[in-house]
């Protein structure tokens, strides 16, 4: 089976299938503000959603685990017949407009620019945001798998097929659709590679600011979600996987790329002549919650919208 029919949300069923779609990532976005905006606030009301802002970082990391488990498999019981990974998709979402809530990067240049391991604790955090949306693809995949031996039909099983958690290496025959193969690591580690290239030249160009733009929330949002969707259509383009783990795999990439690269620029200060809207690398115009959330949400959307236009072509 190609990869264009192993993940294609148009194999069957009519016009419904965008309906339950937009239902589920709406349904989780809802949940996702309402309760993780209570466990996910800062202890300034006034900061940025950003574990550097909590003044309780386990319980926050446990709490939106938990939630990230839950509404990924909610998602999934609503459209993940037709969309693989649309838990992901959604919490990814849901993380996202939650981090909408507080404040933008200034807030933690402000706080943390004179730090010298600041960039550092920024790639933790990334890392950190990178295990709650992994948390709901594993949801995603088990939910899926269940629905598969409960008699789903071969149609929904090559859909399910696609989902990154049966493509990561080693534990993903846990969550794979028998009797697919995985993709073969050489070419994942190509489309890795492609992708995140594309998406850090991007985000370079796409967060720039000159020393009089103060840094705002839709600049950075557009620039994630716009470079990391081009650049997992470049990535598919040039080197398609079936499965969407590498694509995925891509956001946390480029987490330790950015922010590496930001900590080796900065030289003990993130600031230019001490302006928080100034910093030395693009890359920290972006807060890690808005990396990972808006670069997920971004690449599964560009993955489904190449196979539809593969298949319709």
């Amino acid at each position: 089976m190609s990869v264009t029919q192993a993940m294609s949300p148009e194999r069957s069923g009519g016009g419904h299938e965008h309906w339950l779609f937009h239902a589920a990532w709406g349904v989780v976005v809802a949940l996702f503000w309402v309760v993780g905006s209570m466990s996910l606030r800062p202890a300034d009301p006034a900061g940025a959603v950003s574990l550097l802002s909590s003044d309780a970082k386990l319980l926050m990391m446990v709490e939106s685990v938990a939630l990230a488990v839950l509404l990924g498999a909610i998602a999934t019981v609503i459209a993940g017949r037709w969309y693989a990974d649309i838990g992901a998709f959604a919490v990814g979402l849901g993380l996202g407009v939650v981090g909408l809530g507080g404040q933008n990067m200034t807030y933690l240049l402000m706080r943390n620019g004179s730090d010298r391991w600041f960039c550092l604790a920024l790639l933790a955090e990334a890392l950190a945001w990178c295990v709650v949306v992994a948390a709901a693809m594993v949801s995603s995949a088990m939910v899926a798998r269940w629905f598969e031996s409960d008699g789903g039909d071969s149609a929904g099983a090559s859909v399910r097929s696609g989902m990154a958690a049966g493509g990561a290496p080693l534990l993903g025959r846990l969550f794979r659709s028998a009797p697919h193969e995985p993709d073969d690591w050489r070419q994942g580690v190509r489309h890795l590679v492609v992708v995140a290239v594309v998406v850090l030249v991007l985000i370079g160009v796409f967060a720039s600011g000159r020393g009089d733009r103060a840094i705002r929330h839709g600049q950075a949002c557009f620039a994630v979600a716009a470079a990391f969707y081009i650049g997992a259509n470049r990535g598919q383009y040039y080197f398609p996987v079936r499965s969407t783990f590498w694509s995925c795999a891509s956001v946390g990439v480029v987490c330790v790329s950015s922010y590496g690269v930001a900590w080796i620029r900065s030289g003990g200060s993130v600031l230019v002549g001490e302006l928080a809207s100034v910093p030395v690398s693009n890359y920290l115009r972006i807060l890690p919650i808005t990396l990972v959330s808006f670069g997920v949400s971004a690449v599964l959307l560009a993955r489904w919208r190449e196979t539809r236009r593969r298949e319709v072509a």
